[in-house]
């Protein structure tokens, strides 16, 4: 009998963890030469995640920008094409890491994250647009 029940806590085991629902891989964080070569390679969404005011100081080239801290984030970002890879960043990585969780509830499976921000961006001596 103790054989028996053994072998069904192993069964159901092995099912429960074969049904585990794996997550999604929140973010992959790039370095800015990473951005270069992600930016002339693939087509993408490349989001600026500050705010309007900061936004307007200087941004990333071709970027558009969506405000992470509105409260239309998540209706912005769902106008996006979910198929195409996104691109995130802010002024220190904070607020684009923290945006990730929501560009993965709303489909986007390819999220590149720019590691270090703005910040990061112009101390490896990349330039900045303004509009």
């Amino acid at each position: 009998m103790k054989k028996i029940a053994l072998a069904l806590s192993i069964v159901l085991s092995v099912s429960l963890i074969g049904c585990k629902e794996t997550s999604a891989q929140e973010s992959t964080l790039v370095e800015p030469q990473e951005l270069i070569n992600i930016l002339e390679t693939k087509e993408v969404h490349l989001v600026d995640v500050r705010t309007p005011k900061e936004f307007n100081k200087g941004f990333i080239e071709n970027s558009i920008n969506i405000d992470f801290s509105s409260p239309t984030f998540k209706e912005e970002i769902r106008k996006l094409d979910t198929s195409k890879p996104i691109v995130v960043y802010c002024r220190s990585g904070r607020r684009s890491a923290i945006s990730t969780k929501t560009l993965v509830k709303v489909g986007f499976t390819e999220i590149y994250d720019l590691k270090g921000g703005i910040i990061n961006w112009k101390r490896e001596g990349y330039q900045l647009v303004k509009p």
